[in-house]
C-alpha cells in the first residue's frame, strides 16, 4: 500500500513537471524529483502586475533551474512546483533541504530579466494565510511545503 501510495505520488509529481515545462518560455526546466516545495502567490513588475506571458524561475545555488512558471491570470503566479534533491539518487536533481534559492522574473512585453537585488519578497498578513507564509528575506528550500509569497519585481 505505502509503495502503491509513493508511486502515485511520484507520477503525480512527474506529470505536473512535465506539463509545466509545456508551457515554458524564457525559463526551462529540465530536472525532476518526487521531492517537491510550491509556491503561488501576487507578482508585480515596477509596480504594475504581472501580465499573462510572464515568467517567475526558481534557481538553486549552482544555478541551476529548479522550478518555474508561466503566468496566465494578470497578478497571479503558481503553482510553481519546486525541484528538490532526490536524497535516494546519486545526482543532485534539485535544492538541497534550507538550500537557498534565487527567483528571476522576466518580463515579455520589454524583454527584461530581473534578479537577486532586484526582486523584493513578501508573504501575507500570518492571520490571513491559508497556507504557510513566506518568512524572512531569504528564500530557502522546505520540501513538502506550501508556501504563499509576494514578488515584486523593480529596477
Amino acid at each position: 500500500m505505502i509503495k502503491a501510495k509513493k508511486f502515485l505520488g511520484i507520477l503525480a509529481a512527474l506529470m505536473v513537471l512535465m506539463v509545466s515545462s509545456v508551457y515554458a518560455g524564457h525559463f526551462k526546466e529540465t530536472v525532476t524529483s518526487p521531492v517537491l516545495m510550491h509556491l503561488a502567490g501576487y507578482m508585480t513588475i515596477e509596480g504594475k502586475e504581472a501580465m499573462p506571458g510572464d515568467e517567475v524561475g526558481i534557481f538553486d545555488a549552482d544555478g541551476k533551474i529548479i522550478g518555474s512558471f508561466v503566468v496566465e491570470k494578470k497578478g497571479m503566479f503558481g503553482d510553481i512546483a519546486v525541484t528538490g534533491d532526490d536524497e535516494l539518487s546519486v545526482e543532485k536533481e534539485g535544492a538541497l533541504e534550507g538550500e537557498r534559492l534565487d527567483i528571476r522574473v522576466w518580463q515579455k512585453s520589454t524583454g527584461s530579466e530581473y534578479t537577486a537585488g532586484n526582486i523584493l519578497l513578501s508573504g501575507p498578513a500570518e492571520e490571513k494565510a491559508v497556507y504557510a507564509s513566506y518568512p524572512g528575506n531569504q528564500l530557502r528550500f522546505d520540501g513538502g511545503m506550501f508556501y504563499l509569497l509576494n514578488i515584486e519585481a523593480v529596477k
